[in-house]
């Protein structure tokens, strides 16, 4: 991930806000269960980890076979540029585990369009298509560009009233930095997401500090997290957030989906792995933790 990248992070404040007032209102009266928690990485086609997350000798074609017994959640990033043919979403439902959650990344085609794909339908259509994945369909997420602006804001609730919510829910990123530096602005943003029932993406990135925020307006979270190639501020950075998770179970928050990014998602895996260990240590939620391959001959010595 390129947006918010930094060369040098020695200057970058990592801690993690306090709740808003909006999330605190938002999850009042709620009653704390165990949740439902979705961590994974954000692709699966990584010949890299063959051998180290994935048995040697696997081959692409079972690479999504592999990935799902590693982890128990995906972000999606495939269906930003291409609508897969409902075949290709039925395989996909029938290669990955009954607990396995798809976290899909609306259509560029909707996006980055000048009216979002209203005038097509192409929301609700891309919701419907996804229903191929069944039960694997976990919420998803709409990545709005940098150039979406408070001025566009009516676009988006045309977009809203006409997305099928209820059918495929949506969380959304906002990118525009003025959304989040103006304050009459930043509330128009989240009261239209809350009113409209849609989540906010939280992305956890050293260049871009103002879209890290724990502005919930659905009783969801769903974090997109970049690494620094495993450096010890990646480690603490994901222990802080373990400690945010708690929190937020504890209001009452039932449903995670935490996905780690690494340079090249090469070392993605070893970080998911280290929330994964982390939270299954400090709480009794069942939690899939990946397990680095070992050869079976070694572990005889």
């Amino acid at each position: 991930m390129k947006f918010g990248k930094l060369t040098d992070i020695s200057g970058v404040d990592f801690s993690l806000p306090a709740l808003s007032s909006r999330t605190e209102a938002l999850l009042a009266g709620r009653s704390p269960k165990k949740p439902a928690v979705y961590i994974g990485c954000t692709g699966w086609a990584m010949k890299e980890w063959v051998g180290r997350y994935y048995s040697p000798g696997t081959t692409p074609r079972d690479y999504l076979r592999a990935y799902g017994q590693q982890f128990d959640g995906i972000e999606l990033n495939s269906t930003h540029y291409q609508l897969p043919k409902v075949e290709l979403l039925e395989r996909w439902r029938e290669e990955t585990p009954a607990s396995f959650r798809f976290s899909p990344k609306l259509g560029q085609n909707i996006s980055h369009a000048a009216d979002l794909g209203i005038n097509l339908g192409l929301g609700p259509s891309f919701a419907e298509r996804l229903q191929s994945l069944g039960s694997r369909l976990g919420w998803g997420f709409m990545q709005l560009p940098p150039h979406f602006g408070p001025s566009k804001l009516p676009l988006l609730e045309q977009f809203l009233k006409q997305y099928p919510q209820s059918l495929f829910p949506i969380c959304i990123e906002a990118r525009q930095a003025d959304i989040f530096a103006d304050p009459l602005a930043r509330k128009d943003y989240f009261d239209l997401l809350q009113h409209y029932k849609v989540g906010t993406c939280i992305t956890d990135v050293a260049g871009r500090r103002d879209v890290l925020h724990l502005e919930l307006t659905a009783p969801v979270l769903m974090l997109r997290f970049v690494g620094n190639g495993l450096l010890p501020s990646d480690y603490e950075r994901v222990d802080a957030w373990i400690a945010k998770v708690i929190e937020l179970q504890e209001k009452g928050i039932r449903e995670f989906y935490l996905f780690l990014h690494e340079p090249d998602n090469i070392l993605a895996p070893d970080i998911c792995q280290y929330m994964a260990e982390q939270l299954a240590e400090k709480t009794d939620w069942s939690i899939k933790i990946p397990e680095p391959y070992q050869d079976p001959q070694l572990q005889l010595f």
